[in-house]
């Protein structure tokens, strides 16, 4: 039975949608990597947590879920740990000007029109 699947791709890819996705018409619970990366701050991903806290932050959820899905990249070396626990690994490939569109688009809606003195 599959139990814990990671669904990973570049940024962008849609990794999180898919991921949310499919824990919205299942039993499985979602976790999202930038969650364990990113702390929570008023300006989102700004501050990024220690190694030693990002490890615990995912294993807790990891090792306490028996169905769960795990979206994005994963700091691999950081977490090889939790490796074995895949019961499944899913890479989503979208063409790079794809993905960069939907890039642009999320941090236009995060940001605002700040973001767009960084794309000339």
């Amino acid at each position: 039975m599959i139990n814990r699947i990671h669904i990973l791709g570049g940024s962008g890819s849609g990794t999180s949608s898919i991921g949310k996705a499919v824990c919205n018409k299942t039993d499985y619970k979602h976790f999202d990597s930038d969650n364990y990366l990113w702390q929570q701050t008023k300006e989102p991903y700004t501050e990024m947590r220690s190694s030693e806290e990002y490890i615990s932050l995912m294993g807790n959820d990891l090792t306490n879920n028996e169905k769960w899905i795990l979206s994005g990249h994963v700091s691999f070396g950081l977490s090889d740990v939790y490796m074995p626990l895949y019961d499944l690994v899913v890479f989503i490939y979208v063409l790079p000007d794809i993905r960069m569109e939907r890039i642009k688009k999320r941090e236009y809606e995060r940001y605002g029109d700040r973001i767009l003195s960084r794309w000339g």
